[in-house]
């Protein structure tokens, strides 16, 4: 949509906390503007080597952790967490198919789901070909930096920013092919 006076009219996704999930989430709230509070975690040490279901305890304890301690109550409005999905003609999405760690991936949302029940806001997944496309992260932060000037320490970072500025209606169709 294109206001004639005050340019492309995107939409609002102020008190949106977008999730890119994992053993490494990546995370970003956002307010009016196109540059979120952006972090990142990952389990506790200690639970490396005690092995999936700790790990995803671990994960969905710092995820309430991390919004106990960043965001007072009522803050978030809504939460959208990238959903699981399998590439059909990628070997690196089938791989991890095969592995498990897809399934332990679709643990962690759950986990995170979970978690937003407990402190009362609403989910919404999303599809990572919804919002990127056949993107690899290089070319996520890549337009990701375009858009908004800014520079994130790793890819989940950079998907979660992806994730909410498609939500605005501004990432999938700027014209960034896959690769550049």
């Amino acid at each position: 949509m294109e206001n004639k006076i005050f340019g492309p009219v995107y939409k609002n996704i102020a008190e949106t906390l977008t999730i890119d999930p994992g053993d490494h989430t990546g995370w970003a709230y956002w307010d009016l503007s196109l540059r979120p509070v952006v972090g990142s975690f990952t389990y506790a040490s200690e639970f490396k080597k005690l092995g999936k279901p700790w790990q995803i305890y671990s994960l969905a304890e710092n995820f309430g952790n991390m919004i106990r301690d960043n965001f007072a109550d009522g803050l978030i409005k809504q939460v959208v967490i990238e959903e699981v999905s399998v590439w059909e003609n990628s070997l690196k999405s089938m791989a991890a198919a095969k592995r498990g760690d897809l399934f332990k991936l679709a643990m962690v949302i759950g986990g995170y789901i979970h978690v937003c029940g407990d402190f009362g806001i609403p989910v919404r997944l999303v599809k990572p070909n919804d919002w990127k496309g056949q993107l690899p992260d290089d070319a996520v932060a890549r337009r990701v930096t375009a858009i908004n000037g800014q520079q994130y320490p790793n890819p989940h970072i950079y998907s979660a920013v992806g994730i909410g500025l498609n939500e605005a209606g501004i990432f999938k169709d700027m014209g960034v092919k896959s690769g550049r």
